[in-house]
């Protein structure tokens, strides 16, 4: 039942984060697909990078490895895709922008159900 939650939430958050980083690039004058790209292939690989560490590392460390894992191959694939500065910047806060709401959402969510009587 654990994995299903967080399967559920993993999803959201990089919908949340495939969608933010599109418009984020979009609104600072890049192409959507070159941002939709560059998110849709540097999220994963931050994912299987923190998979890999697993156990080298305390959880903060490990979360914020993520990140700059994520942000790094996000951005070189923006950047091998031909974006300038500031569509990959827009596209790097409008990802995180619109991740860490779903992941707030989701959160809101899951205590408010575990709250709610049964």
């Amino acid at each position: 039942m654990l994995f299903l939650e967080l399967l559920r939430i993993s999803a959201a958050v990089f919908l949340a984060m495939l969608v933010g980083g599109t418009l984020g690039g979009k609104i600072s004058g890049g192409p959507a697909w070159k941002s939709a790209i560059a998110v849709f292939v540097g999220v994963p690989l931050s994912v299987v990078v923190f998979f890999l560490m697993q156990g080298r590392g305390s959880p903060a460390s490990l979360i914020a490895g993520q990140v700059l894992v994520g942000v790094t191959f996000t951005w070189l694939i923006g950047w091998t895709l031909g974006l300038r500065f500031y569509p990959i910047l827009g596209m790097l806060i409008g990802g995180c922008a619109f991740g860490a709401v779903a992941l707030k959402v989701c959160l809101v969510v899951i205590a408010a159900s575990d709250a709610a009587p049964y």
